[in-house]
């Protein structure tokens, strides 16, 4: 099971704080179970880092709860003492604020705080963690400038000089359509390393009630953008070029993007309903009613590249069992809807959760979830009860669905050590005063585990991929769930935990810069799965065990008589890869022997390609066995004969049942011997 909640503290707590003990060890013992975590990690003298990986994992996603073998390495502390001089007098300037700005992201996400030159302009961070940094010094009234240095382990720098440039750059903030100068904007300016894309310079400034915000920016290439509170924002930034010398005067036209929802809501008797739950259709914001039954979201801070003429709103009032669908309408587009809405009685949605044997599971979460045009396969939760003692849960105030929104509501259930289960058509009848009963939610058991390899198109192991699980989805109305995501070891191997057994989609992605993919399907429980980037692949129950299914229908041709107490190896393999040419290219040097040994081979061309080409091929390099082709749809095919991998090697007995597959060629004299 997969929760997608995270806990970012406000402040430091003792929660998310511990020391390590004499022997460099240390324990968190309050996380909720099934929660995964980063660390921050501080000593004296050494350099401090951020666990956090830079391809794959979000920020906490790395260390599962239960890890009892991390392993941190610190690396001894570099030293940077400078000063912050004015490029024109050479003297110190005082009251100058220094970031050391590290390049990696890991790090970008865990700076040291800044720091303020000393009278005499003089600035010292220590414990900084190898990587490449931007000094960053900026003055509101002397200027800016940066300085960028490479620290290696232990590495002291001193004597570091950052010369001040006073290159001011003026940017004036108007409304759009004569509205004139707009005061109290955030201005920000921000230049980006370009090989990593991370900030290596930031400033922020507020416009002024003319509009006016002046900063002073070092040379080179800049990023602007604009945003005020409850008014707009710029989506795009604005890049403009910084040159010694030259005052830069730019102007911004920023437009009103922000949607602001309000209104009242009203029972059928036009009564007012306080704390009622409102939402915006969407992605859009939530709130509740006050006292007086208004709702405002002027203080939610949401924002559309286009306002809309109307929005649709959802409002629950939960005592009353009321609640409403309703179009609130805003024709001028000033991303100003509003209007009444008036609550009509509503669903109650109720049901049991159990497990597999039928037994009730108290304590499980029910979620109410929707999906729109808007959110399209991501549906939105609009609230959340957890099953009682007897494990039963009730939904109320559900609104009934307007008339082009059938079957966007869905029920997922979810429980400690299960996986989720979603309905996805909900028995609605007319009768907004009798309950809607489901039928039991059966949660299946998350007690299994997938492992395998990810493999590059020349057979070899790539460490570092991401692997992301998705289970099956609900319908084309919703996307596929993620079920838990993991990257690649050293030797390329991946594990997940906690799945249920039900077809899973595997998706590896490399993490070189041309982003190499791969997929496969497979089952949880499945192990030793093989993920090559560049293909998808059905992974399906292996043919051991089973007859060899029929020849002919790749297009081989081989007489009874021919086959009769005879061992068969059949490859599958792709011309247009080099590890199944070299596969081919040695069953032939090993042909004849073979042949001595009692074993028919057989070749199957498992990617469409040029008929005449593949016999030229073949003609050429002397292959004296027999070739086919998949005909029709590869990927059913490669699947009824259970291929997860080219070249893919399958060994019958003289009774033609399969005994051997997925095996390496280096292998088979090993597996002819078992054979016998």
């Amino acid at each position: 099971m997969l929760y997608q909640t995270s806990i970012a503290p406000l402040a430091p707590e003792s929660w998310f704080i511990t020391e390590t003990n004499a022997r460099g060890q240390f324990t968190f013992d309050n996380v909720p179970g099934g929660s995964t975590a980063d660390f921050g990690v501080d000593a004296p003298g050494m350099a401090s880092i951020l666990t956090f990986c830079d391809f794959g994992l979000g920020e906490g996603e790395q260390f599962a709860v239960g890890c009892t073998d991390i392993h941190i390495v610190l690396p001894p502390g570099a030293h940077i003492k400078g000063q912050v001089i004015d490029e024109i007098t050479g003297r110190g300037v005082t009251d100058v604020e220094v970031l050391a700005v590290p390049h990696s992201y890991a790090g970008w996400c865990f700076r040291k705080d800044p720091i303020q030159t000393d009278p005499n302009g003089h600035f010292e961070f220590t414990g900084l963690a190898p990587d490449k940094y931007t000094l960053q010094a900026v003055s509101c009234k002397d200027g800016a400038g940066t300085l960028t240095v490479t620290i290696e382990p232990e590495l002291r720098i001193y004597n570091v000089k950052i010369p001040l440039r006073a290159i001011p750059l003026e940017v004036t903030v108007h409304g759009l359509e004569n509205e004139g100068p707009i005061g109290n904007a955030e201005v920000r300016v921000e230049q980006k390393d370009p090989a990593s894309g991370y900030p290596v310079f930031k400033q922020e400034m507020v416009t002024d009630v003319n509009g006016l915000a002046r900063l002073f920016v070092p040379p080179g290439e800049c990023e602007i953008t604009v945003f005020k509170g409850g008014y707009g924002a710029i989506f795009e930034p604005q890049g403009v070029q910084i040159d010694l010398g030259k005052v830069l005067r730019h102007e911004i036209s920023l437009p009103r993007t922000a949607c602001i929802v309000s209104g009242e809501v009203l029972d059928g008797q036009g009564r007012t309903l306080s704390n009622a739950q409102v939402m915006q259709m969407g992605f859009g914001p939530r709130t509740l009613t006050d006292t007086n039954g208004w709702f405002d979201t002027s203080h939610m801070g949401f924002y559309m590249s286009r306002l809309p003429s109307k929005v649709r709103v959802l409002a629950r009032h939960i005592s009353s069992g009321l609640g409403a669908i309703e179009m609130l309408e805003d024709p001028n587009k000033s991303g100003r809807p509003h209007g009444q809405i008036t609550l009509k009685p509503a669903y109650v949605l109720t049901g049991a959760v159990t497990d597999p044997a039928g037994r009730s599971m108290p304590a499980a979460y029910v979620k109410l979830l929707l999906t729109t045009s808007v959110t399209g396969s991501y549906p939105i939760l609009v609230t959340e009860v957890a099953t009682d003692a007897n494990g039963v849960y009730c939904v109320r105030s559900v609104p009934p669905q307007p008339d082009n929104l059938k079957d966007a509501y869905a029920i997922a259930a979810c429980a400690e050590g299960f996986g989720i289960t979603t309905v996805g058509k909900i028995p609605f009848h007319d009768d907004v005063t009798t309950p809607v009963r489901l039928d039991p939610i059966v949660l299946q058991p998350a007690d299994q585990a997938i492992s395998g390899v990810v493999l590059d198109s020349n057979d070899q192991l790539v460490a570092g991929a991401l692997v992301e699980v998705y289970g099956p989805r609900l319908s084309s109305r919703y996307g596929p769930p993620l079920r838990g995501k993991t990257l690649t070891d050293a030797q390329g191997r991946f594990r997940v935990v906690d799945l249920c057994e039900e077809p899973l989609e595997i998706n590896a992605r490399s993490p070189s810069k041309q982003q190499q993919t791969g997929t496969i399907w497979a089952h949880g429980g499945n192990e030793n799965v093989r993920v090559f980037m560049g293909q998808k692949l059905q992974f399906t129950p292996s043919l051991i065990g089973k007859p060899l299914p029929e020849l002919k229908d790749l297009k081989i041709e081989l007489l009874p008589a021919d086959l009769n107490n005879k061992i068969i190896l059949v490859c599958f393999w792709d011309m247009n890869q080099r590890p199944s040419r070299n596969c081919i290219l040695e069953l032939a040097e090993r042909a004849k022997e073979l042949k001595n040994k009692g074993v028919i081979v057989a070749a199957v061309q498992a990617s469409k390609v040029d008929e005449k080409v593949l016999a030229e091929w073949m003609n050429g390099h002397n292959i004296s066995f027999p070739v086919g082709m998949i005909p029709g749809e590869v990927e059913k095919t490669k699947s009824a004969w259970n291929v997860r991998s080219l070249p893919w090697l399958i060994l019958t007995d003289r009774e033609h049942i399969v005994r051997a597959e997925g095996f390496a060629l280096a292998e088979l004299d090993e597996k002819l011997k078992a054979n016998k």
